[in-house]
């Protein structure tokens, strides 16, 4: 019973040695030699009929192979069309009369000496070859464009999920730190404003770690979290006149990737405080026709964007997302004027 316990693993591990030496392509000339001696019937016993048809099927062998890990790979895939043609017709020029001598002899059973070099004869075993051929790359090609599709498939979700993850822990941990100790101060001042940020903190974490892994989520809950941070951020100011925000709802529903626009807001309030004093950001959005545009602006000191900071998402990683999830969909660019970065992200949301 403790043997049954390795079965998947060794059937696993049978399989990719089988891939890895092609043993699939055995089946294949197996079966195609089995097909060719049904179809001839010039042997007394099966097992010789399809003996000697894959005694003929090795030219058909040599040949697809030759196109397929040479000429393909060397000159085909690289553009070089003409050479490619003429290293085929060469190929199959080379194959075509001991294929002759191999179908007369073997499948036909007569002597040597009694072979007719005709035109036809000739033209008939060069379109066998060239079909044999046809079939081998069609099987090849449709492989490949799976494997290739498959890979990318598979790369670009990974990226998503590993962006993802990242999202997870955007928010700064200094923010969380600091809202946590503002809150309790307006707990010990018995202030009624302390319930109504610990819901919104707890609704941007629970937004954070269950939204965050979603595909898409509605577009008036990524604008209402983004309301819940600014507010939260204002608690740990001593001056916010200068910070405001306004963000317009949509005209209709619309779905979005979600801590998109969170990432801006958070990089202008992580790089503007480090300036020193109120780190002075205003936030805008408003619907546009099948999307939304939203521009944030914090005041910098000195003429350079902000940088990635270790363990954030950043506007780097933001942007790749932006390539992942909208591409050829968004506009992203960034300003500087009189001292303000301004980050500003359009996205057609209905693409």
């Amino acid at each position: 019973m403790k043997f049954e316990g390795h079965l998947p693993g060794m059937y696993w591990k049978g399989a990719q040695w089988a891939l890895r030496y092609k043993i699939h392509h055995a089946f294949f000339w197996l079966l195609a030699a089995i097909v060719g001696a049904w179809l001839f019937r010039n042997s007394e016993t099966p097992v010789e009929a399809v003996w000697r048809m894959m005694l003929v099927l090795s030219v058909h062998m040599v040949v697809s192979y030759v196109n397929l890990y040479y000429l393909v790979p060397k000159f085909l895939r690289k553009g070089e069309y003409a050479i490619y043609t003429l290293g085929l017709l060469l190929t199959l020029g080379s194959a075509t009369f001991p294929m002759a001598i191999l179908v007369h002899t073997i499948l036909n059973d007569q002597d040597l000496q009694s072979l007719v070099w005709s035109t036809f004869f000739l033209g008939v075993i060069a379109l066998s070859l060239l079909f044999t051929v046809a079939i081998s790359m069609a099987f090849k090609l449709v492989k490949d464009w799976y494997q290739e599709q498959r890979k990318r498939q598979e790369l670009e979700q990974l990226q998503l999920q590993t962006e993802l993850k990242f999202l997870k822990s955007q928010i700064n941990p200094h923010f969380l730190f600091n809202s946590l100790n503002n809150i309790y101060g307006l707990t010990l001042l018995k202030s009624d404003k302390a319930s109504a940020a610990l819901l919104k903190l707890s609704g941007i974490l629970r937004y954070v770690l269950h939204d965050g892994s979603k595909n898409r989520v509605p577009l008036e809950s990524e604008l209402e979290q983004l309301e819940n941070y600014f507010e939260l951020e204002m608690l740990r100011l001593a001056d916010s006149s200068d910070c405001q925000i306004q963000l317009l709802p949509p005209d209709e529903e619309m779905y979005i990737e979600p801590m998109l626009f969170m990432t801006l807001l958070e990089n202008a309030f992580k790089h503007g405080h480090k300036q020193g004093g109120s780190p002075q950001v205003s936030c805008q959005g408003h619907p546009i026709e099948n999307g939304y545009v939203f521009r944030v602006e914090n005041q910098i000191s000195k003429l350079t964007s902000p940088s990635v900071e270790k363990g954030g998402i950043g506007l780097v990683n933001l942007k790749k997302r932006l390539e992942l999830t909208y591409s050829g969909h968004y506009h992203f660019q960034t300003t500087i004027t009189d001292n303000r970065y301004g980050c500003e992200l359009s996205i057609n949301l209905k693409e």
